[in-house]
């Protein structure tokens, strides 16, 4: 589904976008938290995932920072989170942010 339209998660009343400092992206589009539904908990298998995966970005783009594509901060880091969707994506969940 290409850009915008009235049924995307940009367009959601449960989304919130996030910084652009907060969330390391590969392009422009938005990113967001939807909170639709209550926040997930984050396990140590998601941790070592996303360590892993931020490991796989540093060595893809060439970017040897240790904080660079950081999923968490520390193992002291938030225990739930809401789900992260790109603006443009949908969900069957949809309902129109009030104006």
């Amino acid at each position: 589904m290409g850009g915008q339209n009235a049924t995307t998660c940009s367009q959601c009343r449960f989304w919130e976008q996030v910084a652009e400092t907060d969330m390391p992206a590969f392009d422009d589009r938005p990113r967001g938290a939807c909170r639709r539904s209550p926040p997930q908990t984050r396990s140590d298998f998601d941790r070592i995932v996303a360590d892993y995966l931020g490991a796989i970005a540093r060595h893809l783009t060439g970017n040897d920072e240790e904080d660079a594509f950081t999923i968490h901060e520390s193992e002291a880091a938030s225990e739930t989170y809401w789900p992260l969707t790109v603006g443009d994506d949908w969900c069957g969940e949809y309902q129109p942010a009030h104006s």
